[in-house]
C-alpha cells in the first residue's frame, strides 16, 4: 500500500513538471536550429571582391578614394567589414552620403561628396585685419579648392567671438552665408558685425588696509591714458585685466603678506553693455617677517653651499619673488651634478601672534642623470665633428646644466645658426642615462655689401664689396674677401681662415693684399699726391682667452711701390725724414718693404650680431712696422667700442626682441700713430674718415686735413702764391669719433617686420688731425697754421633705418652737417646694401 502511494506521487510529480521539460527542451532545439541558419547565412553573405565601382566621384580621383579603402580585389568580406568601410570613407571628411550594395561578386559605392570651397570673402570686419583671418582659416583647414566642413566653419565662429568677448565686444558677432553653386562649389562669406568695446567705467576695491584704494588703482594702471597712441587703454580686455589681477598678488606678496588672497572679482555689465564697473574684494591678513630658515636635504654633501646661496636675512619682510628665486637658483646648482629633477618643497610656519614666520626648503635632490650621447639635430651643411669641437658638456659624464647652457650659447656665437635648442631624452635605464640632443637652425652665412652715397660731388662714383662665407662648405673654415673701387682707389684683401687647428679653438690663416692708387688727375675733387703700388702677405693666428674674448696676432710682410710723387707738404716732409731728396725728381719711384706684427684683444657679449638688444664690443689694435732699410718704424693703436643699452626697468633684458624698447646705442672710435726707434710715421697708413661708417653727412674718407703743393711747374697756383690750396683729404694720424644713436622701437609693424627692421636717430661728432705738421719745417716755413683740435669738429644730426631685406641687409640714412667748411663734401643720402647666402 505504502509502495502504491510513493509510484502514484512519483509519477503525479513527472506528469505536474512535464511541461516545463518539454518547454526547455523546444527552447534549445530552436535556438540550434536558429544559431545554424544564421552560421548558413553568414556564409552565403560572405563575398569575395573582384571589382569595385564608385559612383559620383566628380572632383576627388578614383585612386585617392581607393588608397583609403580598406578593401582589395582578391579579399573576402562579410557585410560587417561593408560597414566598416562605411565609417572609413566618413571619416576621411569627403562624403556628405555614402551607400553601399554588392551584386555577385562586385561591391558598389555610391557616394555624394561634399562640396569644394570656390571663394572666401570677409566683410565689415574692422578690429581683425582681413589677412590675420585668412590665415587663420588657412591653418584650420578652410581654404579655396578644400572639402567643405562645417564643423570647422563653426569652431572659426566659436573662437572669433571668443576673442569678441575677452575683449569686452560683448555685442559682437560673425555669421557665415554659405552658397552652393551648381557645380558643387560654395561660395562662402564671412560678415563681422563689430560693436564699440565696453569701457571700464568703475574699479572698486575693498578689504585693503595698508595701501590706500587710489594707490592701488594707480599701481595697477588699468585705466592710464598717459600716452596719446594707446587710446584704448580703459577698454575692457579680460587678458589685460587678469595681468593686472597678478600684478596685485605680486605687490602684496613681495611686501611681506604671505597670506593675501583675493576672495572675489565681480564683473557688473550695465544694461547697454558699454560699462563695466569691476569691484574686487581682498584679504591682506597679516604683514610677516622672517625668523628663520632651514634647509633639508637628502644629500648633506651639497648642504653647506645651498646655505651659502641663501640671500633672505632673519628680520626682513616675506618676499615671494626672493623665495622663488632662491628656488630656482638651487634647482640650477643641483643641475650642474646631473640632478635633473629636483623636488623642492617650501613650508611656512607662521608665528600669528609674534607676526614672523619660518621657512622651511624640503629639498629631494631624486635621480643622478648621466649623459649617454650627444648627438645634433638640424645641421644640413655643417659637420658634426665642428659642433663637437665647441661642446663643453662630455659623454659619459654626469649631466651639467650650466656646460649644455654655455654650449648653446657657443653654438650661437659660431655665427652658422639663428637658433638652437637643446631636447633632452631620458632612456629610463637603471644607469639613469640620458640623451642631449642640440636641434639647431642654421642661417645664410655668406655676406655681400655695397655702399653708396647722394650729394653734391656726382662725379665720384665708389663701390665697396665684402665678401664674406663662415663655415665654407661647412668645414669651419672661413673665407673673407674685401675690395674697395672708386675712381682713384681699389684695395682687394684675401683672408683664408682654418679654425680648430692643433688644439681646440686655435685658428690659423693666411691673408693676401693688394691695395693701388690710380692716376686721377683729371678729376678735381679727389687729386692722389703719389701713387701707391702696395702688395703684401701675412698670416693670422686667433685665440679665444675666454667665451666672449679673442686675442688675435698678425705678421706680415709688404712692399710698398710709390711713383708719381706730387709737390705737397706733407708727403714731401715724410720723404725727407725717411731719407729721400724728391724736389729736382718729382717722377721718381721709389720701393719700401717692411714688415708687420699686429695684436688685438676683442671682447664681444652682445645678444645678437645682426640686431643686439644689449652687450658690449671693445676691440683694442696695436700695430708695429719695421722698414727693411730705410727709417719708417711706427706704430698705430686704435680702439673701439660699442655698447647697446635697453631702456627697459621691469623686463629682464634676455625677454626683450627688436622693437620692443628704446635702445640707446654708444660707440666711440680714437686712433692714434706715431714712428718709433728714430723712424717718422707714414703718409700711406693714415686714418680717414666720413661716410656711412664714421659721421654721416660726409663723404667716405673726406674729413681731417687736406693737401697743400708747392708752386712749381708742375703744380701752377693761383696768383702765383707759393702755396696751393686744395680739397683733396690727405687722412691723418690722430683720429676720435663718437656716434649716439636712440633706436626707435616701431610697435605699430606687425610680428613679421618686427624682427627686419629697425629705426634711430643719431648724433655724429668727430674729428681727424695730423699732430705731425708740428714737426714740419715746411709748415714753419711757409707759416701755416697748426694744429686746431677743437675748432675744426664736425657733427651731424640725422636718422637711419635699417632693414632684413629679402635681397639682403639694406640701410639708408639721411644727416644735416652742423659744422662744415668750405673744403667739405656733403653727402646727406647715404645707403649700404648687403647680401646675405
Amino acid at each position: 500500500m505504502i509502495f502504491y502511494d510513493y509510484n502514484k506521487n512519483f509519477f503525479y510529480k513527472i506528469y505536474k513538471y512535464s511541461k516545463y521539460f518539454l518547454f526547455i527542451f523546444l527552447l534549445i532545439f530552436i535556438k540550434d536550429v536558429n544559431c545554424q541558419n544564421i552560421i548558413l547565412k553568414k556564409q552565403k553573405s560572405t563575398i569575395c571582391v573582384q571589382k569595385i565601382i564608385f559612383f559620383g566621384l566628380n572632383k576627388l580621383k578614383l585612386n585617392d578614394v581607393l588608397a583609403k579603402t580598406p578593401i582589395k580585389i582578391g579579399e573576402c568580406i562579410s557585410d560587417t567589414d561593408l560597414t566598416k568601410i562605411i565609417h572609413i570613407l566618413f571619416i576621411t571628411g569627403f562624403f556628405e552620403d555614402i551607400n553601399i550594395f554588392k551584386h555577385k561578386n562586385t561591391i558598389i559605392i555610391k557616394v555624394v561628396e561634399k562640396p569644394m570651397i570656390s571663394n572666401i570673402s570677409i566683410k565689415n570686419n574692422t578690429t581683425i585685419k582681413t589677412s590675420i583671418i585668412k590665415e587663420f582659416l588657412k591653418n584650420i583647414g578652410i581654404k579655396n579648392k578644400a572639402i567643405l566642413d562645417r564643423q570647422l566653419l563653426f569652431t572659426f565662429k566659436n573662437n572669433i567671438e571668443r576673442i569678441f568677448y575677452e575683449n569686452g565686444m560683448f555685442y559682437s558677432n560673425i555669421k557665415i552665408k554659405i552658397v552652393i553653386n551648381k557645380n558643387r562649389t560654395v561660395n562662402i562669406t564671412i560678415f563681422f558685425n563689430e560693436k564699440n568695446a565696453t569701457k571700464v567705467k568703475q574699479i572698486n576695491i575693498l578689504g585693503n588696509h595698508f595701501y590706500s584704494t587710489d594707490f592701488l588703482i594707480k599701481y595697477l594702471n588699468i585705466n592710464n591714458n598717459f600716452l596719446f597712441f594707446f587710446p584704448k587703454r580703459d577698454k575692457y580686455n579680460f587678458t589685460y585685466l587678469n595681468e593686472k589681477i597678478s600684478k596685485l598678488q605680486e605687490l602684496y606678496l613681495d611686501h611681506g603678506f604671505p597670506k593675501f588672497k583675493i576672495q572675489h572679482i565681480t564683473q557688473n555689465l550695465s544694461y547697454d553693455k558699454k560699462n563695466m564697473f569691476l569691484t574686487i574684494k581682498i584679504k591682506e591678513n597679516q604683514q610677516f617677517r622672517i625668523a628663520k630658515i632651514i634647509l633639508n636635504i637628502n644629500k648633506n654633501k651639497y648642504l653647506k653651499h645651498i646655505k651659502n646661496m641663501v640671500n633672505i636675512s632673519p628680520g626682513e619682510l616675506y618676499q615671494e619673488k626672493k623665495i622663488v628665486q632662491l628656488k630656482d637658483d638651487i634647482i640650477s646648482y643641483l643641475g650642474n651634478y646631473g640632478f635633473l629633477n629636483p623636488n623642492i618643497k617650501i613650508f611656512k610656519d607662521f608665528n600669528i601672534k609674534n607676526h614672523i614666520l619660518t621657512l622651511i626648503l624640503q629639498i629631494d635632490v631624486n635621480k643622478k642623470y648621466y649623459v649617454r650621447k650627444i648627438e645634433f639635430s638640424g645641421n644640413i651643411s655643417t659637420k658634426n665633428s665642428i659642433l663637437r669641437r665647441v661642446t663643453y658638456q662630455k659623454e659619459g659624464a654626469w649631466f651639467n646644466s650650466k656646460l649644455i647652457e654655455k654650449t648653446r650659447r657657443k653654438l650661437l656665437s659660431l655665427g652658422y645658426f639663428t637658433k638652437v635648442e637643446v631636447l633632452l631624452h631620458k632612456n629610463h635605464d637603471i644607469f639613469h642615462t640620458l640623451d642631449v640632443i642640440f636641434q639647431v637652425q642654421e642661417e645664410d652665412t655668406g655676406d655681400f655689401s655695397f655702399n653708396g652715397g647722394v650729394g653734391g660731388w656726382v662725379e665720384t662714383v665708389s663701390l665697396q664689396n665684402v665678401i664674406k662665407q663662415e663655415n665654407f662648405l661647412g668645414t669651419d673654415n672661413d673665407i673673407f674677401i674685401n675690395s674697395n673701387i672708386n675712381n682713384f682707389h681699389s684695395y682687394v684683401e684675401f683672408l683664408f681662415n682654418k679654425n680648430n687647428v692643433y688644439f681646440k679653438d686655435l685658428s690659423i690663416g693666411i691673408k693676401i693684399s693688394l691695395d693701388n692708387t690710380r692716376d686721377n688727375t683729371n678729376n678735381s675733387n679727389y687729386y692722389n699726391n703719389f701713387m701707391n703700388h702696395n702688395k703684401g702677405f701675412g698670416a693670422v693666428i686667433k685665440y679665444p682667452i675666454t667665451e666672449n674674448i679673442l686675442l688675435e696676432s698678425n705678421v706680415g710682410f709688404s712692399k710698398n711701390y710709390i711713383t708719381n710723387i706730387n709737390n705737397e707738404l706733407t708727403l714731401l716732409h715724410f720723404l725727407k725724414k725717411i731719407g729721400y731728396k724728391v724736389y729736382s725728381y718729382p717722377k721718381k719711384n721709389f720701393i719700401l718693404n717692411e714688415l708687420s706684427i699686429s695684436y688685438s684683444l676683442l671682447y664681444n657679449n652682445l645678444d645678437n650680431q645682426k640686431f643686439p638688444i644689449f652687450g658690449q664690443v671693445g676691440f683694442l689694435e696695436a700695430y708695429f712696422s719695421f722698414p727693411w732699410y730705410d727709417r719708417t718704424s711706427n706704430y698705430k693703436i686704435n680702439f673701439d667700442y660699442t655698447h647697446y643699452i635697453p631702456l627697459s626697468f621691469k623686463r629682464k633684458k634676455e625677454d626683450l626682441k627688436n622693437n620692443d624698447v628704446f635702445i640707446y646705442l654708444f660707440k666711440a672710435n680714437i686712433g692714434y700713430g706715431h714712428g718709433f726707434l728714430g723712424g717718422t710715421f707714414p703718409v700711406y697708413n693714415n686714418f680717414y674718415l666720413g661716410g656711412i661708417n664714421s659721421i654721416r653727412g660726409y663723404k667716405p674718407n673726406s674729413i681731417g686735413p687736406k693737401a697743400m703743393y708747392l708752386n712749381t711747374k708742375y703744380n701752377n697756383c693761383d696768383n702765383n702764391r707759393s702755396i696751393c690750396m686744395s680739397n683733396n683729404a690727405i687722412g691723418g694720424n690722430f683720429v676720435i669719433n663718437i656716434n649716439q644713436e636712440l633706436i626707435i622701437p616701431m610697435n605699430f609693424l606687425s610680428e613679421k617686420y618686427k624682427e627686419k627692421i629697425r629705426s634711430s636717430i643719431f648724433f655724429d661728432i668727430g674729428n681727424l688731425f695730423n699732430t705731425l705738421v708740428e714737426d714740419n719745417y715746411l709748415y714753419k716755413l711757409y707759416k701755416i697754421p697748426g694744429l686746431k683740435i677743437l675748432s675744426d669738429i664736425r657733427s651731424s644730426l640725422g636718422i637711419s633705418v635699417k632693414w632684413k631685406s629679402s635681397i639682403g641687409k639694406f640701410e639708408i640714412s639721411y644727416a644735416h652737417p652742423f659744422k662744415k667748411y668750405e673744403t667739405d663734401q656733403v653727402e646727406q643720402l647715404q645707403f649700404h646694401i648687403g647680401k646675405t647666402w
